[in-house]
């Protein structure tokens, strides 16, 4: 059993591995902060970014990865709020 376990280790790796390499490789220097975790099939997503624009880019590329069921996004905003220049 055994090695069992350890595969199931090396799958989850393998899939968080997967999943921040598509994120970074977006070409956005801040997705490089964004950091990632497994529970099976379902990675969570962790860090600050400075738009909802990065977030959302990280969560549907993530979502895109095969293997990936879902994804539980904690990134947090840190930018600064813009109030609408539409009136």
């Amino acid at each position: 059993m055994p090695n069992a376990i350890s595969h199931e280790t090396a799958t989850g790796q393998d899939l968080v591995r997967r999943v921040c390499h598509a994120i970074t490789e977006l070409g956005y220097p801040e997705h490089s902060s964004v950091r990632c975790e497994s529970d099976g099939s379902t990675v969570t997503l962790k860090g600050k970014l400075s738009s909802f624009y990065l977030l959302q880019i990280a969560q549907v590329i993530a979502m895109e990865v095969p293997g990936v069921r879902a994804v539980v996004n904690k990134i947090e905003v840190s930018g600064k709020s813009r109030k609408s220049q539409w009136y």
